[in-house]
């Protein structure tokens, strides 16, 4: 639905819910913001932070993943975009995940995971019990992959990130070609 958060248009694009009730809302468009449990104050924001998909840590910290234009961390998996080698339909996405505190002021960690295309959409994060990160979505082809479950291109791909986001566990694309 529209987002009317501090005056902001756009759509929700994920909502994370921590065990003291005051919800994370994300918005590739907009930011993401806290809001107090009964959802009449703002408590943080960072316009910044364009989310797709938004995951809270056992720590308190938010992972999120979006069309985000920062600067990677020191020891990132992926420094930065990878530059574009095709844009067919126009446009670009770079897919990046962050790793912000709880007020959603400091990154903490950041990595982009994207391929030659940039049009790749985390759409959806997840924890392990380890602290790894598992993140899914759907790309136009050239994201990294390390020990694929599928050996051709899928138009989506599932992917395992350490908790810190240096490391790729594993990658790899996931389904069949939805025509992208």
């Amino acid at each position: 639905g529209n987002n009317a958060l501090a005056g902001e248009s756009g759509i929700v694009n994920a909502v994370a819910v921590p065990p003291d009730g005051s919800p994370y809302v994300a918005s590739a468009i907009s930011g993401v913001y806290r809001i107090d449990p009964t959802g009449s104050t703002l408590l943080a924001s960072n316009k910044t932070l364009q989310g797709q998909a938004v995951v809270i840590a056992p720590d308190g910290s938010l992972y999120v993943a979006g069309p985000i234009n920062l600067v990677a961390t020191p020891g990132a998996f992926q420094a930065g975009p990878t530059p574009v080698t095709n844009l067919q339909g126009g446009g670009s996405w770079h897919g990046a995940i962050a790793k912000v505190d709880a007020g959603l002021q400091r990154v903490l960690a950041l990595t982009y995971f994207d391929g030659p295309n940039n049009s790749n959409q985390i759409q959806s994060l997840a924890l392990d019990a380890a602290g790894n990160l598992y993140a899914g979505g759907q790309t136009p082809l050239g994201l990294p992959t390390r020990t694929p479950i599928q050996a051709g291109f899928g138009g989506g791909f599932v992917s395992q990130f350490s908790g810190d986001l240096t490391t790729l566990l594993f990658s790899s694309y996931f389904g069949a070609n939805y025509g992208f």
